[in-house]
C-alpha cells in the first residue's frame, strides 16, 4: 500500500492546483475571443495529448489493459467532456461565476461516492461540503439577480461538468489507484487526442491563427491552459488522489473560485459583499473538511 502524503504536502499541492485551475477560466474567456467553444475544447485536449504522448510511449508497459474501461471513463469524464462544456458555458457566463460553480465538484463527489461507489459516510465531509456549497449559493445569487433565469442552461452545463469530474475522481479512487498518476494521466489524454486533433484539422483554426489579429495571442492562452492547466496539473491531481482520497482531492474546487474571483476583479468584474461572504463560507468549508 502506498504511503500517504503528510498534511503539509497535501495542502501545498492542493493550493498550487487551485491557483493553476482557478486561472483556467480567464484563459478560456480570452481564448473565446478568437476561437469557437469547440475549438478551445479540442485544442486543450489535443495539445495535452501531444504533450503526454512521449510520456506514455516511455511508460506503455505500465498500461493496464484489464482496466481499460475505467481509463475510458476517466478520459471522457475527467478530461474530454468538461473541456468542451466550460467554453460553451462561458460564452454566456463570466469566468468568475464559472469558477464558483466549479465548487459543486466535492458535493457530487461525496454523493456519488456514497451512493454509487460504496464509500464510507463521514459527517465531517458532509458538513464541510455543505458549508462550502452555501458559499457557492451566495455567490451565485448575485449573478442570478442581475441576469435572471435565462442563463440557467449555461449554469447546467457547468453543473454537468462538475458531475463528470466527480465521476472521474471516484473512478480513480475506487479502481485505478494501482496505476501510477503519470501513466494514468498520459493514457486518458492520448485516448482522446486523435479525435480532437482530427476535429481541429477540419476547422478554420489555422486561418484564424494566421489571419486573425489576435489569433496568436489567443492560441498562447490556450497553450498555457493546456500545458499548465491540463498537462502538468492533471498529473499532480491524480497523484494527490492516489495519496489521499477522492473527497479530499476534490476540495481543490473550493479554492478555485477564490482565484477565479481574483482574476475576474482584475479584469473588471465587480466583487461585493455577497462575493466576499461566499468566499468566507468556502474557506470555512475547506477548514471543516480538513481531516481526511
Amino acid at each position: 500500500m502506498s504511503k500517504k502524503l503528510n498534511p503539509l504536502h497535501s495542502w501545498s499541492m492542493l493550493i498550487g492546483l487551485s491557483i493553476i485551475w482557478g486561472s483556467s477560466f480567464i484563459l478560456i474567456k480570452k481564448s473565446l475571443e478568437v476561437y469557437s467553444p469547440m475549438q478551445v475544447g479540442a485544442l486543450r485536449v489535443g495539445i495535452s495529448a501531444l504533450c503526454f504522448l512521449p510520456v506514455l510511449l516511455t511508460r506503455r508497459s505500465r498500461f493496464r489493459w484489464d482496466k481499460f474501461k475505467y481509463y475510458v471513463i476517466v478520459a471522457f469524464c475527467g478530461s474530454g467532456i468538461p473541456a468542451f462544456l466550460y467554453p460553451f458555458a462561458q460564452t454566456h457566463i463570466e469566468s468568475a461565476v464559472a469558477g464558483i460553480l466549479n465548487a459543486l465538484t466535492p458535493l457530487f463527489t461525496l454523493i456519488l461516492g456514497v451512493l454509487v461507489f460504496g464509500k464510507v459516510f463521514r459527517k465531517n465531509y458532509l458538513l464541510g461540503i455543505l458549508v462550502g456549497f452555501l458559499g457557492v449559493v451566495l455567490l451565485s445569487l448575485q449573478d442570478l439577480r442581475l441576469n435572471g433565469l435565462t442563463g440557467l442552461i449555461f449554469y447546467f452545463l457547468i453543473i454537468l461538468a462538475t458531475l463528470c469530474y466527480a465521476t472521474s475522481v471516484n473512478t480513480v479512487d475506487s479502481f485505478l489507484k494501482q496505476v501510477d498518476s503519470v501513466t494514468l494521466s498520459a493514457s486518458t489524454f492520448v485516448l482522446l487526442g486523435p479525435f480532437t486533433i482530427a476535429y481541429i484539422l477540419n476547422t478554420d483554426f489555422f486561418e484564424l491563427l494566421i489571419n486573425h489579429p489576435n489569433g496568436q495571442e489567443a492560441f498562447y492562452y490556450v497553450f498555457i491552459l493546456s500545458f499548465f492547466g491540463t498537462f502538468l496539473s492533471t498529473m499532480v491531481f491524480f497523484y494527490v488522489v492516489h495519496k489521499t482520497n477522492a473527497v479530499f482531492s476534490s476540495l481543490v474546487a473550493y479554492l478555485i473560485p477564490i482565484v477565479a474571483l481574483f482574476w475576474g476583479y482584475y479584469f473588471g468584474e465587480v466583487i461585493g459583499l455577497v462575493e466576499l461572504g461566499g468566499m468566507a463560507c468556502i474557506l470555512l468549508g475547506v477548514y471543516l473538511s480538513r481531516n481526511y
